[in-house]
């Protein structure tokens, strides 16, 4: 499986680079659309971009691959009697909590590149849909029509984002992005850096590591997952659901997914509230910001993908042995 997933990976970044859009004058069918959201990549097999589709299509691998490792992983963790289990606190909080011992198992990269596959998976898998939505729109109203988007996002331009200057530093998304991050810098003050330095090591993903190491591999997981996570949700949200349930629709619903945070243990239901309310003011801005510029979200992209590079590296450097890769609670307190 480990062989055929590398292979996966290589064939997709040889191949990111797309062909234009109507490559074939094929008209898609409700049964193409369907059994593309089941097979990534058969409505473009059909309409005759075989090479784009076979790199949609690695995206089964990709996801079998990802959970198969975190399930292995997961079920070593659950059977492991060496590990204490806490289901309540003295606060009265209810939560299964694998603690003592999780983070020095070695094996916790299993988590981690299950995590990574799965990510990867599911952004290929979702640029397919875009891509297939983006076909649909150019063939009803043309390419030259207003309300179509003047150039759909390619998967190419879509990773490369993020490192565009131009998607970053400007004056629609720069000012917002400095506001985003300022509660996670706000909270890191000189005992903090001084502190993390201090130490002998620190963990990563069940390693004893110099403070200058874990730091980079942190800030380097940090941009490998959120060059995924970010990408993949902006596509979802700014690129399939903005034009097709609006500013509104796609903003109030990239807010609510994000309840089920409150299922991770030690965040309280005020902090997902919280996530949730920002998740959906980011969204309105986002979306709006995207529409302005003729459906390109590119811009969104950055903010994204820089926001969650910035949370997560501070959150390590501040917290280096806070990183539970499983856990399930509420906490009801308020």
């Amino acid at each position: 499986m480990t062989r055929a997933t590398l292979l996966c990976i290589l064939a997709a970044a040889a191949s990111l680079h797309p062909p234009p859009l109507a490559a074939v004058d094929y008209e898609l069918t409700s049964r193409d659309i369907l059994l593309n959201t089941l097979l990534p990549g058969y409505a473009q097999i059909k309409m005759g971009r075989t090479i784009e589709g076979a790199v949609y299509l690695s995206s089964l691998p990709l996801t079998i691959a990802g959970i198969a490792l975190q399930t292995h992983y997961l079920a070593k963790v659950i059977t492991d009697d060496g590990l204490e289990r806490y289901y309540t606190d003295e606060n009265g909080r209810w939560y299964v909590y694998y603690l003592d011992g999780l983070n020095e198992r070695p094996d916790k990269w299993e988590f981690f590149l299950g995590t990574i596959l799965g990510l990867y998976g599911t952004l290929l898998s979702t640029h397919s849909q875009y891509d297939v939505q983006q076909h649909l729109v150019l063939r009803t109203t043309g390419p030259a029509a207003a309300e179509a988007p003047a150039k759909p996002v390619g998967l190419t331009q879509a990773l490369a984002a993020p490192w565009q200057p131009r998607n970053l530093l400007n004056l629609e998304i720069l000012p917002v992005f400095a506001l985003s991050v300022l509660p996670d810098v706000a909270r890191l003050n000189r005992t903090d850096i001084a502190d993390y330095f201090s130490r002998e090591s620190v963990p990563f993903l069940g390693a004893d590591l110099s403070p200058a190491a874990g730091l980079a591999l942190a800030a380097g997981s940090a941009i490998l997952i959120a060059n995924a996570n970010a990408v993949w949700e902006e596509i979802a949200y700014r690129g399939v659901q903005l034009q097709t349930r609006g500013i509104v629709g796609s903003s109030v619903s990239f807010g609510l997914v994000h309840l089920p945070n409150a299922l991770v243990p030690n965040v309280s239901i005020q902090d997902t509230l919280w996530q949730a309310t920002f998740a959906t003011m980011f969204g309105l801005y986002a979306a709006s910001v995207t529409e302005r510029n003729a459906y390109d979200f590119r811009k969104a992209i950055a903010w994204h993908f820089w926001n969650n590079v910035v949370a997560f590296t501070l959150g390590y450097l501040t917290e280096p042995d806070d990183q539970l890769f499983f856990g399930v609670g509420v906490d009801v307190s308020w």
